[in-house]
């Protein structure tokens, strides 16, 4: 049966939201409010997983496991990654809905890698060049209008004659085109929303050290976007609106864009284990802290990793004690990546029985940016 992702309204979020600032009740005098809420500061004391409170005066796993709060300032002890932040919202400025940011992404990025099509459809001020061949498609479209209510109500024809767009005829965009059109048949109520989000602040993260602070890059496009918004948000003028409601919306999927581009797509950390990663023979693993009592060398791998990091050694054995061809061996291993095999399993025992160590001994390319572990020669099994 085939998977669908389902996109839930952002005014479900903003419901379920404990702690929200909304920025049109903000004003520019507010600067220091929304910088405080756009990053995290840690300095370099605070590059540290160990879970602590607000105030600092009390640390330590055992406490946040037991439920205890902080004496000095009555608050439980979390962690840098489990903190909880308050999020910064855009309430929409008149009748018209807010249209969710990734989708205006998906919108921009199936027409064209550079165009911003959904900011020319919507914005007036906007130039680009007369003779695009999107435009021009896209201004046949009876009783034509660039502004944002008129892009909204008709965004399924824009794709339409989109399609029809000969540099736009080729199957992969075809297809990503019938999935926006397929998006807005029948999911198309939950891409507006009255309130839209910056991402959360847990997401940047501004380095306070000796030498000066480092702030990411992405925040000052959110910055920009959100101080814009601040300063236009209190006009009634019609024209105003339609104005500052799509750079709004461009400015967020830009944001996106930039985020994407300059963090996920580096693979970083998590993202890079979970997301961005393939278990393939040979692989490289990317390791993670381990809450909890460790030893300083100890590690925990996957079936998947496990295959890959120890391949040789389980063919070897395989082989050396007479069950199993070499060819045999490594298809078995090639077939039993994302479950698991009565004999692999086995295999895996014994090596873990028959090793000289603790465990199976295991080279790591360099240091953990938390904790050290000593690298090791690799057991290779008789």
């Amino acid at each position: 049966m085939g998977l669908n992702i389902t996109i839930e309204s952002y005014n479900q979020y903003f419901k379920r939201a404990e702690e929200k600032l909304i920025v049109n009740d903000l004003s520019m005098l507010d600067r220091n409010v929304i910088n405080d809420n756009l990053q995290v500061t840690l300095n370099e004391a605070d590059i540290s997983t160990e879970p602590k409170c607000e105030c600092g005066a009390t640390t330590g796993k055992l406490y946040q496991d037991a439920g205890i709060e902080c004496s000095e300032c009555n608050t439980p002890l979390k962690t840098i990654i489990d903190a909880d932040y308050p999020i910064l919202w855009f309430r929409k400025l008149g009748e018209e809905q807010l249209l969710n940011p990734q989708f205006v992404l998906m919108f921009n990025s199936t027409l064209s890698a550079k165009q911003d099509y959904f900011r020319w459809i919507t914005d007036p001020s906007y130039k680009l060049e007369p003779s695009d061949p999107v435009c021009l498609a896209i201004q046949n479209i009876n009783g034509f209008e660039r502004t944002y209510a008129w892009f909204t109500k008709n965004m399924k024809p824009i794709l339409t004659v989109a399609s029809n767009v000969s540099k736009l005829k080729k199957p992969a965009i075809l297809e990503k085109i019938d999935s926006l059109v397929w998006l807005i048949d029948n999911q198309g109520h939950r891409i507006f929303s009255d309130y839209l989000p910056i991402m959360s602040k847990s997401l940047f993260i501004m380095e306070d050290t000796s030498i000066g602070k480092f702030s990411d890059m992405v925040v000052a496009s959110v910055m920009d976007t959100t101080l814009n918004f601040i300063s236009a948000s209190r006009s009634k003028d019609p024209k105003q609106i339609n104005t500052t409601t799509s750079r709004l919306i461009s400015g967020l999927a830009l944001t996106l864009s930039d985020y994407y581009t300059q963090r996920l797509n580096g693979k970083k950390k998590f993202i890079r284990a979970h997301m961005n990663g393939l278990r393939t023979p040979g692989s490289r693993s990317v390791m993670t802290l381990l809450y909890g009592k460790r030893d300083y060398d100890e590690i925990e791998i996957p079936w998947q990793a496990f295959l890959g990091s120890y391949r040789y050694e389980i063919v070897n054995l395989m082989v050396n004690r007479g069950k199993y061809h070499y060819l045999e061996a490594i298809n078995l291993i090639d077939t039993h990546f994302f479950r698991e095999h009565v004999d692999l399993r086995n295999i895996v025992q014994t090596l873990m029985r028959e090793s000289a160590y603790k465990g199976l001994p295991n080279r790591i390319v360099r240091n953990q940016h938390v904790g050290f572990i000593r690298e090791k020669s690799r057991l290779i099994a008789a």
